[in-house]
């Protein structure tokens, strides 16, 4: 009698990288697949139809980012040990987008959140930031400006004082991380730049307040 075959250990891993609000292949991105140790392990080039493709092993964690010139890189995307069974799901199939920064256009930088009153750089913003560190590295002749709103709670004064030591706080990290400090402009906004109706004294929601509090990254020069 013949033996069983042997249970399939590896998984193929097929991406599309496209840029953010639009169908266009991500040509040329460069992606690197890493241990969960952090070990680099395989780097991929995208093709022309923004594609890679890679066999992976179930038994093991992984980490893909995703870099190309001219766009802020990808958020890191992790495979869990024994997330997918190969012999189930012999083929992975994943979509991702790189943010293209354009001219005056802001950004929202959505991870980078403060501690109440506080403007100090959390240790869970500093993913977030070590990507625009990465763009800014990879792009070294523009400039930008790093801006903090918040929502309309508490007085003007106050809500703008606070703000801009947000966004001082965001340059002076990034400076610490090698970026000049000619190239970032730090501005405090306060809640002068709301994206909704929650002004003074209308009743809102947390999650409505919320979509005001952010910081922003806009390309000037």
């Amino acid at each position: 009698m013949p033996a069983p075959a042997p249970k399939p250990v590896d998984f193929t891993l097929k991406g599309r990288v496209t840029i953010c609000g639009t169908t266009e292949p991500a040509v040329g991105a460069t992606v690197t697949v890493k241990s969960g140790k952090g070990k680099k392990l395989y780097e991929l080039t995208t093709d022309s139809r923004g594609e890679y493709s890679v066999s992976l092993r179930a038994d093991t964690r992984y980490s893909i980012y995703i870099t190309m010139k001219e766009c802020l890189p990808a958020e890191e995307f992790i495979i869990e040990k024994g997330q997918y069974d190969p012999v189930k799901t012999p083929l992975v199939t994943v979509d991702h987008c790189l943010t293209k920064p354009k001219l005056n256009e802001p950004i929202r930088l959505n991870n980078i959140h403060y501690d109440f009153d506080k403007a100090t750089i959390r240790p869970d913003a500093r993913p977030e930031l070590n990507r625009l560190v990465a763009y800014l590295l990879d792009n070294p002749n523009i400039r930008v400006e790093m801006s903090s709103h918040t929502d309309s709670r508490g007085s003007d004064a106050y809500n703008l004082r606070l703000s801009q030591q947000r966004a001082n706080s965001v340059k002076a990290y990034l400076v610490e991380h090698g970026i000049e400090s000619s190239r970032i402009l730090s501005v405090g906004y306060g809640e002068t730049r709301l994206l909704n109706r929650c002004a003074n004294g209308v009743p809102c929601s947390e999650e409505e307040h919320q979509l005001n509090r952010r910081t922003e990254m806009k390309v000037i020069e």
